[in-house]
């Protein structure tokens, strides 16, 4: 019967006993899963050679396309170029809609001689050009994409569950953060990554969490560049901002009207002489530990009433098959963060209460699959 588990004769081996078609479909399923990283690898290479990038300024009329051949014209430092290879490459992407596909038929003997295969830009690439006017994800796919750190992080994740280890640290010897404090392009590298999310990211989360209002003083912990506080104040300028974060980091900052570039260690103290402190996917950083460390700073650093604001994912008490997102963030914090992880509301309210604060809240959706939640002092 279907899907019925029987007892092997002989032994203590479990056999699932699936019709063909359930088996069949299950193999193919997993041989997809286990080729995965064969697109994220062929990504990483267009990104590298600026394919993009060349489609944009060198495509012509009408239809905005080019062959493997005359986009290699444009690579530089390719002392062999082998079109051939591109080709293979802008294929597999095409498949995933990165690129569309153009097909010039000429006469031939041959049906593969007889095509000419150009490639032009979908969304998708074009989400990769390095001056789009809504931010580029190239710098994510050079930072997250099979790159060496992370990729050296992977052969140690089975530690992770045997030994406890911390991928990232296994690698490398020290965790990730300190990695960018003794490597400056890792650390650039790192901020380039995820300065694209942050337009997008503050305007929905600004038009969905009204919670800024009526706010003098707002402190960002871990506020990397200062981006999102300077959205926020830039909808409510009647805010002084101030962001907080170590000063390799703000040193390199932009200046931004009516932000505060301050740096320190979170760990130590947090800014005072505020309102609210705002904090966006911080705690999934650290661990426990970690965690009440920084929460008890910000409730040392509060008046009495002020206000925590935390935007960050929930885990889910059930594990639905349709939403992957926070469980691909939750494996990027296992394998390169010291023994981070997603927390479930539960274990978020259970951190919040034992730094001291009063009340803990989840307010509403902030968009983008992250939640807005509230703590007073």
């Amino acid at each position: 019967m279907e899907g019925v588990v029987e007892k092997a004769r002989g032994d203590d081996v479990h056999v699932l006993s699936d019709s063909e078609e359930v088996d069949g479909n299950a193999r193919e399923a997993i041989l997809d899963l286990s080729l995965g990283w064969q697109v994220p690898a062929a990504l990483r290479v267009i990104v590298q050679l600026n394919v993009p990038h060349i489609l944009a300024t060198h495509a012509t009329a009408p239809n905005w396309c080019m062959s493997a051949q005359e986009i290699l014209q444009h690579v530089s430092d390719a002392p062999r170029p082998n079109a051939v290879n591109l080709e293979r490459l802008l294929r597999l992407l095409t498949c995933k809609a990165v690129f569309a596909e153009h097909i010039e038929r000429v006469a031939s003997d041959d049906d593969n001689a007889g095509v000419v295969r150009r490639f032009a830009l979908t969304p998708m690439s074009r989400v990769l050009l390095p001056d789009h006017p809504r931010g580029t994800f190239r710098g994510m796919i050079l930072h997250m994409t099979l790159g060496p750190e992370y990729a050296a992080a992977l052969q140690h994740l089975g530690a992770s569950v045997l030994n406890s280890d911390q991928p990232f640290a296994k690698a490398h010897g020290i965790n990730q953060f300190d990695y960018m404090q003794a490597h400056p392009e890792f650390l650039t590298e790192f901020q380039n990554a995820f300065r694209a999310f942050t337009p997008r990211f503050a305007t929905t989360m600004l038009s969905k969490y009204q919670g800024f209002e009526g706010l003098h003083t707002l402190v960002d912990v871990g506020g990397s560049s200062g981006m999102i506080l300077s959205h926020i104040v830039q909808k409510y300028p009647h805010i002084r901002g101030i962001n907080f974060d170590l000063p390799e980091v703000v040193a390199e900052n932009p200046s931004f009207p009516g932000v505060e570039h301050v740096g320190g260690d979170m760990f130590e103290s947090v800014p005072g002489g505020c309102d609210a402190i705002f904090m966006k996917g911080i705690l999934h950083d650290w661990d426990d530990e970690h965690c009440l460390r920084v929460l008890q700073n910000c409730y040392a650093a509060l008046p009495n009433g002020g206000k925590l604001i935390m935007i960050d994912l929930i885990m889910p008490v059930e594990t639905p098959s349709n939403i992957n997102y926070i469980f691909q963030i939750d494996f990027n914090m296992l394998f390169h963060c010291a023994n981070g992880r997603e927390r479930s509301k539960a274990e978020l309210n259970a951190l919040i209460k034992q730094a001291g604060f009063a009340t803990f809240d989840v307010v509403g959706d902030a968009g983008l699959g992250y939640s807005a939640m509230e703590a007073f002092k």
